[in-house]
């Protein structure tokens, strides 16, 4: 495929998915039962949309775990990879990142509950085509 063409399809060509996350709600409703507070959402409100990043995308994130000698370094594994490739992935109803700041990924990962965020970093890998036991990074480093 020629280099223009491809760059009027690219746009098109990022698959995007819906998660439902259920997990989420009982999270939030318990938290909210403990305050005795009412629950701020619905449980239709409990949902996350994912896309497809770009190759280059995937491969820097992957690389930017590694050392020289191509080893995960657990120094920079350490402190939210998972949440800083989930963020990568999520996206608003019309498709427009949700966090861009490195600031708002730190807080996302600091506010998500370990269920939740596990759930939504295996539908990204899955959609990215990171799944394959042993082959990811961001699972390796964080010892999952």
């Amino acid at each position: 495929m020629k280099l223009a063409t491809l760059k009027k399809v690219a746009p098109l060509a990022f698959r995007t998915q819906r998660i439902e996350c259920p997990e989420l709600f009982d999270h939030v409703a318990a938290m909210a039962a403990k305050q005795g507070v009412e629950c701020p959402v619905n449980s239709s409100d409990c949902y996350f949309i994912i896309r497809e990043l770009a190759a280059a995308q995937v491969d820097k994130f992957s690389a930017d775990l590694l050392d020289e000698n191509q080893k995960v370094d657990y120094g920079k594994a350490i402190g939210g990879a998972r949440a800083k490739f989930v963020a990568a992935c999520l996206v608003d109803d019309d498709g427009k990142p949700l966090y861009t700041t490195q600031e708002q990924v730190r807080q996302f990962g600091e506010l998500m509950p370990n269920k939740v965020m596990q759930k939504l970093l295996d539908a990204c890998n899955e959609l990215n085509g990171r799944g394959k036991e042993g082959d990811d990074p961001v699972e390796v480093a964080e010892g999952n």
